[in-house]
């Protein structure tokens, strides 16, 4: 880390300007209401990324999942995630394509994610999940 990185830092993290805010480790999340209450998760290995948070709870609802390369060195994946509906379980895919491999499943997860909140007439049958995948 660079010094001006380690000034900033301990300027933008001050016991003054603190506001309660959530932090994330795994699958667990957790308001720290201090400073000292911050500090003290950071080092328990507590971070900012909601994205990994919601990501690991979306393993619970995965479904199936295709990866293959494709020339150049990048990866397309394709994902099936299962979500309750009030009109019961909805399958939804999505499809990430990146260099990385996790990156490209990431990408999936999200796009079928999104297909669930707001396009939810947009799900598969269970008849064209077992032909595709």
């Amino acid at each position: 880390m660079t010094k001006a990185e380690i000034i900033f830092e301990k300027l933008a993290y001050s016991k003054e300007k603190f506001t309660p805010h959530m932090m994330y480790k795994g699958k667990k999340a957790v308001k720290a209401q201090t400073y000292e209450q911050h500090l003290a998760l950071q080092k328990k290995g507590w971070g900012h990324n909601k994205t990994a948070h919601i990501m690991e709870k979306l393993a619970n609802v995965q479904k199936a999942t295709k990866t293959e390369p494709l020339p150049g060195g990048e990866f397309l994946t394709n994902t099936v995630l299962e979500f309750d509906t009030p009109d019961g379980k909805r399958l939804y895919e999505g499809e990430g394509k990146s260099n990385d491999k996790k990156k490209a499943k990431r990408l999936a997860e999200a796009q079928a994610l999104l297909k669930f909140k707001y396009i939810p007439s947009d799900s598969l049958s269970t008849e064209h999940l077992k032909t595709k995948y």
